[in-house]
């Protein structure tokens, strides 16, 4: 992908140390606590424009919010990275256009959410402008759909809509993940992408040590607990 971000590093997620969610606080408080990323979840409102918000929202909602560009101005010339959680695929080329108009550095900008291995394997320059962290549910979504499990034509608006459904869904979604590892491992050396983000309580020691071995980078959210951040940072 694009440039390494170091291993272990910190993240510090929207609404971090008690800051109001989807606000320019987290940003101020990320960059003042040395944290390495601070994450976002980038939304289109009905104008068009791109704003920080983790729920779909009224005009008049949005308008309360931050937009992506204002926190891309604020971290272009500090070291802090920033984690577009992407809510709508559709995004994505503004989500590029900004950064490079607000002279984001290609390290500082990585990619999370519903990028989606479709969008990976139709333009080979999105892993070479930025970081992406792929979501593990948008690899699951093909296993599960080429598995042809019960249902699986009925769910099939959902799971490419909404691929989250499979892990809250699946009854042991880690074993889920475990019985994938391979094809996993296989896709992401295939994208190229810059690692793989997942949420934390599928994070097996198995899984971990094989992403390790396989020198894919692992991202995990939302780790909050002391013990939870030492056990992934060991």
């Amino acid at each position: 992908g694009g440039e390494n971000v170091h291993i272990p590093y910190i993240t510090a997620h929207s609404g971090c140390e008690g800051t109001p969610q989807d606000r320019l606080d987290s940003v101020e408080l990320a960059l003042k606590l040395g944290a390495d990323i601070v994450e976002m979840d980038v939304r289109r409102a009905q104008d068009h424009v791109l704003r920080i918000s983790h729920d779909a929202l009224s005009l008049e909602g949005y308008a309360q919010k931050p937009t992506l560009e204002e926190v891309f101005l604020r971290i272009r010339d500090t070291q802090l990275k920033i984690n577009c959680d992407i809510k709508e695929a559709a995004a994505l080329e503004d989500i590029f256009r900004l950064a490079e108009q607000a002279g984001l550095r290609k390290d500082q900008l990585i990619l999370s959410g519903c990028t989606s291995p479709e969008q990976l394997a139709r333009d080979e320059s999105i892993v070479k402008k930025s970081t992406v962290l792929l979501n593990v549910e948008e690899l699951l979504k093909f296993f599960y759909l080429a598995e042809g499990l019960p249902g699986w034509d009925e769910d099939f608006k959902r799971l490419m809509q909404s691929p989250w459904g499979i892990l809250r869904n699946i009854p042991e979604p880690e074993v889920y993940l475990n019985w994938h590892l391979d094809k996993i491992i296989e896709f992401s050396k295939l994208l190229q992408v810059g690692g793989i983000n997942l949420p934390y309580w599928c994070l097996t020691d198995q899984l971990a040590s094989a992403f390790r071995e396989n020198g894919i980078f692992f991202s995990v959210w939302t780790v909050n607990e002391a013990d939870r951040i030492e056990r992934c940072i060991r």
